[in-house]
């Protein structure tokens, strides 16, 4: 009788020990968890800022593009107005000073 109660205790001894390093073995787990989903979290967020400094870029260069056409436009539509009063100038000094002495 003493042996099986001395086996029984012994078997109750393994048990504990197996369900003590089991408990240790999900704690490291839970560790190298935790580390992994922080570690991929920041991956992620590198990324996204990577992603969001090219995507600012890409639009500063696009925003840069357009100011430039639009000075293009602006530049070229103010030499034509220039051309046209170059042109009648003298015309219009004339037109509009012949309506002055005709009141």
């Amino acid at each position: 009788m003493d042996e099986i109660i001395g086996r029984i205790i012994d078997i109750e001894n393994k048990a504990c020990a197996v369900i003590e390093q089991a408990e240790k073995e999900k704690e490291n787990i839970d560790e190298t968890i935790k580390a992994q989903i922080a570690k991929l979290k920041s991956q992620i967020d590198k990324r996204a800022d990577d992603k969001c400094a090219y995507i600012k870029t890409l639009e500063d260069d696009d925003a840069q593009k357009q100011l430039e056409q639009t000075q293009k436009i602006t530049e070229a539509a103010k030499h034509k107005l220039e051309e046209i009063y170059n042109q009648k100038h003298s015309e219009w000094v004339e037109s509009i000073t012949s309506e002055i002495i005709s009141l």
